[in-house]
């Protein structure tokens, strides 16, 4: 399932450079993208609900069921570009067209694999991209163990609190996007978009560890680290379609993937750090600054 799952975003890509306006490309994205958290979100809250009221075998047929109307939706409603809709309007046609006329027509079947090793902007994004997912997966898979185990929060009890870290990265995406068009159409936005959401998270994600057993705050640090990373998706994930339109769909496959590879090695450096017995006044809160410290370096590195 994961596998097949893998093409949905490079395909995702593929199609925004056909049809995304460079002044919109950035609040459509990301209003798409949010919908990754949201849905994740959605589907533990309706998965428990389903498993409690009707078993868990009903998970995986009401879920499959869903994912089979989209597709037949998808197929019935998604077209390849503007010029081969037959309901769009002929204005909203001409002005897709227009406005992505200088990036040219989609590549063959070759790939300029060397020129793309050694474009420094394609490892700039590869390396912001490992960075940006080591903490959004560290936190995904580490987040609840450290408020259940660290600041005894009841995580059954609180179940709307323990999710507002994801519920603000989905709005920081849709956010994002309507600020990063609104600075673009003013020519305002520069190189240090990414720089800026960068720092914050990992300065918040820092002072976790050092605020005590308040769970409420580590929430709000925890809520505000996840909204503002989200809020590089406007800069890291654009940037695919800047620099090579054409190629949009395989660059973000192969950033993706480093990604990815950043969600294997960080919940297990987690584990590493935080299952050595620590001594001391806090002997299991110690452990897990080393691991906020590990990520906090790694953050501000592009």
């Amino acid at each position: 399932r994961s596998l097949l799952q893998g093409v949905i975003f490079p395909a995702q890509y593929t199609l925004w450079a056909k049809w995304a306006p460079p002044l919109e490309r950035s609040r459509l994205m990301n209003i798409a993208d949010a919908g990754c958290t949201f849905g994740t979100f959605s589907a533990l809250l309706v998965a428990g609900f389903i498993c409690q009221s009707l078993g868990w075998p009903l998970v995986f047929y009401i879920f499959g069921g869903v994912g089979c109307a989209w597709c037949l939706c998808w197929f019935l409603l998604v077209y390849e570009d503007p010029t081969s809709h037959p309901w769009i309007s002929a204005g909203e046609r001409e002005y897709i067209v227009a406005s992505l006329a200088h990036q040219g027509s989609s590549h063959g079947l070759s790939l300029p694999l060397g020129a793309m090793a050694k474009s420094l902007p394609l490892w700039a994004i590869a390396i912001a991209c490992f960075c940006t997912d080591w903490l959004f997966y560290m936190l995904l898979t580490s987040m609840p163990t450290f408020m259940s185990s660290v600041l005894h929060f009841d995580l059954s009890e609180n179940g709307l609190l323990s999710s507002l870290p994801y519920i603000g990265n989905g709005l920081g995406h849709i956010l994002a996007g309507l600020l990063a068009d609104f600075l673009l159409a003013r020519r305002v936005l520069g190189k240090q978009w990414n720089s800026s959401w960068m720092l914050l998270p990992s300065i918040f994600l820092v002072a976790v560890p050092y605020i005590g057993c308040s769970s409420t705050a580590a929430v709000v640090l925890l809520t505000l680290a996840l909204t503002i990373i989200s809020m590089t998706g406007a800069g890291i994930n654009i940037n695919h379609i800047d620099i090579a339109p054409r190629y949009a769909g395989f660059l973000l496959g192969v950033t993706n993937t480093l990604g990815i590879i950043s969600g294997i090695i960080a919940p297990t450096a987690v584990g590493l750090l935080v299952s050595q017995v620590i001594w001391g006044h806090h002997p299991q809160a110690y452990p897990w600054k080393k691991a906020q410290l590990c990520s906090h370096s790694l953050l501000p590195l592009h």
